[in-house]
């Protein structure tokens, strides 16, 4: 299978979407190989709208091909860290959100879903937080904050309201404690500071 392709331009959300699934499902039927997937992938996230379509079905997936996340995936997404980190910070803490709201409504289902979600983005910002430290010249040459700095950014506006995430977190009404369910995820990850 040929994984250089070409992307429809622009790339849309919806896009994204489609083919982040019709891709997800060839590598867990085996006609795409982890390197063939990994490809495709890297390619999809150079974009901001590929980025966001890739995630909502990466980190959403049931199957288990996506746990944990292959050292080639964590390659390509470090490849575009302006794109790919600030969204992934967003999915942990929207994720983590909604697991309060799912506990509230009694939907266990649904919990459990978005606490997947959460701790998928979790560990891919802990794995890139890895490969970082070991190739910290990508992240030098990009305009993103390291994890660290995005996280710290996060906890800053769950806990005081102010900071870069603070309008984020208005925008979607998070309440106490769905902060405090923020923080939790936050703390979660553990990058180690300086990074």
């Amino acid at each position: 299978m040929q994984t250089s392709m070409t992307l429809p331009e622009p790339i849309t959300f919806e896009a994204a979407i489609e083919l982040t699934q019709e891709w997800l499902d060839r590598w867990a039927t085996g006609s795409w190989t982890t390197a063939e997937f990994t490809t495709a992938a890297a390619q999809l996230v150079t974009h901001i709208a590929g980025a966001r379509g890739f995630f909502v079905v990466y980190l959403t997936d049931e199957r288990s091909i996506v746990d944990p996340a292959p050292e080639a995936l964590v390659v390509a997404l470090a490849q575009s860290p302006d794109q790919v980190l600030e969204l992934l910070v967003k999915n942990l803490a929207m994720a983590a959100a909604m697991v309060v709201i799912h506990e509230r409504s009694g939907d266990g289902a649904m919990a459990d879903q978005s606490r997947r979600t959460s701790r998928r983005s979790g560990n891919l910002l802990q794995q890139l937080d890895q490969y970082f430290a070991a190739h910290p010249i990508l992240l030098a040459k990009a305009a993103s904050p390291s994890i660290t700095e995005l996280l710290h950014q996060l906890r800053t506006a769950a806990t005081e309201q102010t900071g870069p995430f603070a309008d984020f977190l208005e925008r979607w009404g998070y309440d106490d404690l769905q902060r405090r369910a923020i923080v939790r995820a936050i703390e979660h990850v553990g990058v180690q500071p300086g990074r």
